[in-house]
């Protein structure tokens, strides 16, 4: 993060960066796919809003790859505002003590039926503060109950990262960032299946482009 920080001191200088640059960059933070939407982020930032993030809930799930979380957690944190939003670990805090004593304890529990709740609870004296402790609590006292995730209606387990298509998604990036182009039989070797359906994602996503018949390089479009 540091060095990613440090590449892109501005909004700006990461707006008008080169897209391999950026996923170079990122390497070790995630997947390459919010790469591609923090970049595209700070390109809405510039042209739609003089170059200042938003505070506003509203405004920010405007923005590319933002979502209710991400923009609760980006308007409370940053600004301190007054935002009700749910991740794993409140969505446990909330779980363990106010649906603890259901009458089907395998009952999945909705967002729709936690967010009252968790407005009526909510310490409007320090947002920042609050949001920090029920993310801190179910992360660490709650850790014990792993129960707890499995009545979480939108909770998937997901599937091993080795050997899934998440992975060699990420090997053909690698490849790329390597190599700036290749054709679809070079970046067939880094793979054992057939990766014509991830090649057609990547390039849904704006990942990458087809920049000559059966040659793929980094997707370099503004915005």
């Amino acid at each position: 993060f540091p060095r990613f920080i440090n590449a892109f001191p501005t909004i700006n200088h990461l707006a008008s960066a080169p897209l391999d640059k950026v996923l170079k960059e990122w390497q070790g933070m995630g997947y390459n796919r919010r790469a591609l939407y923090v970049r595209q982020c700070a390109q809405k930032i510039v042209t739609a809003f003089d170059g200042c993030i938003p505070s506003d809930v509203a405004l920010l799930k405007t923005l590319p790859g933002i979502g209710p979380y991400t923009a609760g957690a980006v308007s409370c944190f940053a600004f301190n505002t007054r935002s009700v939003f749910l991740d794993t670990n409140i969505r446990k805090f909330f779980i363990h003590y106010f649906f603890a004593s259901a009458p089907d304890n395998n009952k999945k529990i909705s967002d729709a039926e936690i967010l009252p709740i968790a407005e009526r609870l909510f310490y409007t004296k320090n947002s920042r503060v609050w949001n920090y402790a029920l993310m801190d609590y179910g992360a660490l006292v709650l850790s014990r109950k792993p129960e707890l995730l499995p009545r979480v209606k939108s909770y998937h387990k997901q599937s091993p990262f080795l050997g899934s298509n998440r992975f060699f998604r990420s090997q053909i990036v690698q490849y790329l960032l390597k190599h700036k182009q290749a054709t679809v039989n070079e970046l067939q070797q880094t793979s054992p299946r057939d990766i014509s359906p991830i090649l057609a994602s990547l390039q849904k996503e704006g990942l990458i482009q087809e920049i000559k018949p059966a040659v793929f390089a980094f997707r370099q479009v503004f915005p």
